[in-house]
């Protein structure tokens, strides 16, 4: 998803007639249509899981990415929210000190009970089992990464 986007964006700022310093940071995406709120009914029934695809290790998007979901949806808690943090920079490894901030956040929102189980995709072996060892929730995580094969589970404050 997130080379589809790149290839996206690249090949349209390569058309626009403007520089890249008149554009924004950040690129709100938003859906046109209204979504429907989740009637108490449907909720007994459904389970909630949001993946967000971080392009930073920002405390504020994680958060405000959380209320919106429950803002938009209806509902006081999501049952899950993994994580994609973005890929290292080249020539650079990605670390635990920059998945830590926001796992923080993440285990923030648990204690407040705006998230009932949190998790991460597409972490290399060590890089999984660094956070495993030092996340404060829990005891497993989930890691559906394509080059790594982990038992499958959620951190979850059950």
């Amino acid at each position: 998803l997130r080379d589809c986007i790149q290839a996206t964006l690249s090949d349209w700022l390569s058309s626009a007639k403007t520089t890249n310093a008149d554009f924004p940071n950040t690129l709100d995406c938003c859906i046109p249509e209204a979504t429907d709120a989740i009637s108490p009914e449907e909720r007994d029934e459904l389970k909630v899981s949001v993946k967000l695809f971080l392009c930073e290790s920002g405390q504020s998007a994680i958060r405000d990415a959380v209320e919106i979901a429950c803002q938009t949806l209806a509902v006081s808690q999501l049952d899950s929210v993994i994580i994609a943090p973005p890929g290292p920079v080249e020539g650079d490894n990605q670390t635990l000190a920059h998945l830590q901030p926001v796992w923080e956040e993440l285990e923030a929102l648990v204690r407040k009970q705006k998230i009932a189980a949190i998790g991460t995709s597409d972490l290399d072996k060590d890089l999984l089992e660094q956070l495993y060892n030092w996340a404060q929730v829990g005891d497993n995580l989930l890691s559906p990464s394509c080059d790594v094969i982990m038992k499958f589970c959620l951190i979850s404050v059950f």
